[in-house]
């Protein structure tokens, strides 16, 4: 009985005066939030954020998305995600040539720092905190040498 005056309320059979009227209005997508200002990429959960390295070695952004899907890492590229996967997970994919470092930290006021791995030319890093992180704010990018796979 619940059931049928819930459809008849929505339908405005029981009051036609609350009928939806036209097709229900379309909610854009809210813009990313995560932003790359200074070479300092601060990611927010449920995001991605796409860099590529120029020739010069310096990092820039190629866009920030909401992280649906999955994204290769173009030539190039580094693909950071971060969702809450059972905490927090920050996926890394690497589309570079060499390996590459960054700093992490768990404020944008950069204090609170969180280790990280060696990202391996072409591979993607998986890092995992147990607590949910609302965003992380990423730093000094740099490329590395093939004797530097440390996480620290």
């Amino acid at each position: 009985m619940i059931e049928l005056l819930a459809v008849l309320a929505l339908s405005g059979i029981a009051n036609p005066s609350s009928a939806m009227t036209g097709p229900p209005a379309i909610v854009a997508p809210a813009a990313p939030r995560s932003k790359f200002e200074d070479g300092v990429l601060t990611l927010v959960r449920g995001e991605r954020a796409i860099l590529r390295q120029d020739d010069g070695g310096t990092f820039s952004l190629v866009r920030a998305e909401a992280a649906n899907g999955e994204v290769t890492a173009e030539p190039g590229t580094v693909v950071f995600t971060l969702d809450n996967s059972m905490g927090t997970a920050l996926r890394v994919k690497s589309g570079l040539s060499k390996p590459m470092r960054y700093d992490a930290y768990f404020d944008e006021a950069r204090r609170n720092r969180t280790s990280t791995c060696t990202v391996r030319a072409g591979l993607m890093v998986f890092e995992h905190w147990g607590q949910s992180v609302p965003q992380f704010t990423l730093a000094n990018f740099r490329i590395v040498g093939d004797d530097e796979m440390t996480c620290e």
